[in-house]
Order: structure tokens, then C-alpha cells, then sequence
């Protein structure tokens, strides 16, 4: 990784965002209007070497919209997938993601168990950038409903990207890991 690299992303709603990163910081930002920037910085020791912003400790981390502090609560990220968790207090409200599969996760309206108000799946791929599927209407067969999800706001855009660039995305689940170790222990 050079010094600081930018990657392009299509927020599908928004437009396009710009994310930076460099060794202990990410920003967001879109490319057609700069007055929002979401950043998140390393403020302590690099701790972790699989996670791009080098730690997943809460107290090495700081966050901004714009001016306004905002707080970046990372699981562990250790085993079970939802130590990957991490919770966004943007003040008035909250963001979560948590991982959905080995490279996606889910961004939520709330907190990280609230289905209902999920946003996007969030994807970082090879080259950088964020993918974004935005979440679809659900009929709920049994009650008769449809779940219709809450519309993703211009922060949240630039908050998912932040922390996917940040963070990485997805996890493998338990199972998935005894299954390796099972089938790493029996001679083949």
C-alpha cells in the first residue's frame, strides 16, 4: 500500500464516493459534493494486522462526521462471527454492521439484531472499492406483511463505506472454522 490510497465507489442512490485510506485513518467522502466527510482514525498502536485500520480497540479509535464526534464500537472480531460486530453512535441514532457471510456484511438502521431496518449488504472488494446492494421489500408469508426497509440516509452511505474500508468486511462462521480444522485433521 503506497502512503495513501483512494478508491471509488457507486453508493447506487448518492453518486459516487471517495474513500482514502492510509496507514491509521479512512475518510469518505462523495465525489460530487465534499461538504459531508466521515473519517475514522487510528489514535493508539497498531494492534491488528489483519484489520485494515490496525485496531479493532474502541479507545484507539476516534470518528467524525464533518466536526461532530461520533463513536466506533468494534466487536473483537475474534472466532464467532458476531465478535465481528461493530456499532456506530452517531447521536441521535445508531448504525451497526455485522457480518453476513466470508466477504459481506449487513448495515442496520439501529442495532446490529434490529432485521427490520436493514439497509445494504456491503461488500470491499479486491480493487478497493465498496459494492452496495441495497436492501429489497419483504412479504413476511406468515403475518401477511411487508417488511419495507427504512431509506439509507447520505451518512450512512459514507459511515458503510468508512467502516468497510476500515474494518474489511464479512467472517467466517464457526462452523466453518471446526469444519477446517475437521477436515485439516483427517489424512486424506
Amino acid at each position: 500500500m503506497t502512503d495513501t490510497d483512494t478508491f471509488v465507489s457507486d453508493s447506487i442512490q448518492f453518486g459516487n464516493i471517495l474513500t482514502t485510506r492510509s496507514e491509521d485513518r479512512v475518510s469518505a467522502q462523495f465525489e460530487s459534493d465534499d461538504s459531508t466527510v466521515v473519517r475514522i482514525v487510528r489514535t493508539g498502536p497498531r494492534t491488528r494486522d489483519d484489520v485494515p485500520i490496525g485496531t479493532r480497540a474502541s479507545k484507539f479509535l476516534t470518528a467524525h462526521v464533518n466536526e461532530r464526534e461520533i463513536k466506533v464500537i468494534p466487536g473483537m472480531g475474534r472466532v464467532f462471527r458476531r465478535s465481528y460486530r461493530i456499532t456506530v453512535d452517531l447521536g441521535d441514532r445508531f448504525l451497526s454492521v455485522r457480518p453476513q457471510d466470508l466477504e459481506t456484511f449487513v448495515l442496520v438502521g439501529g442495532k446490529s439484531y434490529e432485521m427490520e431496518k436493514r439497509l445494504a449488504d456491503i461488500k470491499l472488494l479486491s480493487d478497493g472499492s465498496v459494492d452496495f446492494l441495497l436492501a429489497s421489500s419483504i412479504k413476511v408469508v406468515v403475518l401477511n406483511k411487508t417488511v419495507v426497509p427504512p431509506e439509507m440516509k447520505v451518512e450512512d452511505a459514507l459511515v458503510a463505506a468508512a467502516l468497510a474500508t476500515a474494518f474489511g468486511t464479512g467472517s467466517m462462521s464457526f462452523t466453518s472454522i471446526v469444519t477446517g480444522f475437521v477436515g485439516a485433521a483427517i489424512p486424506g
